[in-house]
């Protein structure tokens, strides 16, 4: 129940701020960033290898190594695999730019993309290693900040500054790496 929790409220959190994007960003803007998401849906998908699922069912009971090992190789993995494929979106835009629905004016959303899938996809096993050693509070309180700082982000950026739909992958990206920097400690022991 407790881990669910974070999840819920980010998606009732997403769901009030479609009127705020759509009272701020024409829709053709909040269209190409609705494109971006589902694709960064799709491709959390090759970022993670399913080695979520794979930590848990043998860390769960240490079936191959120990907890080091069974934490460190499913990471590393997906380290190295979001690292490879980041790299190859965040260098090379024009790849990337039809499938978004992107124009050449507008790479940096691609570069942003590709930072907020490696950000996200590294924190994985380490999310996964807090439900597996019952830490929901730690857990629930790390998703809520990291929603948090989504929002605060995304109203600073586009009241404040008038940022456009840069604004809402900027303050996702941001939100990933202070996910990311909290988690530090339960990554490097």
């Amino acid at each position: 129940m407790i881990y669910g929790t974070g999840t819920m409220v980010a998606r009732f959190l997403n769901f009030l701020l479609v009127p705020f994007y759509t009272n701020f960003i024409p829709p053709a803007e909040y269209g190409v960033i609705s494109n971006i998401f589902a694709y960064i849906a799709i491709l959390n998908v090759f970022f993670s290898l399913g080695l979520e699922s794979g930590f848990f069912r043998f860390s769960a009971f240490l079936e191959v190594g120990d907890k080091k090992e069974n934490f460190s190789i499913p990471f590393f993995t997906v380290a190295i695999n979001s690292l490879l494929l980041s790299s190859l979106i965040f260098f090379v835009p024009g790849l990337f730019a039809p499938i978004f629905s992107v124009t050449e004016a507008n790479y940096d959303l691609i570069k942003y993309t590709a930072l907020i899938l490696f950000f996200d996809a590294i924190v994985l096993v380490p999310f996964a290693n807090l439900r597996l050693n019952k830490k929901p509070v730690k857990f629930s309180v790390i998703k809520i900040i990291n929603i948090v700082v989504n929002v605060l982000m995304n109203i600073l950026l586009i009241v404040v500054f008038k940022f456009g739909i840069e604004a809402i992958l900027i303050s996702n990206l941001v939100a990933s790496v202070i996910t990311f920097i909290v988690l530090l400690p339960d990554i490097i022991p």
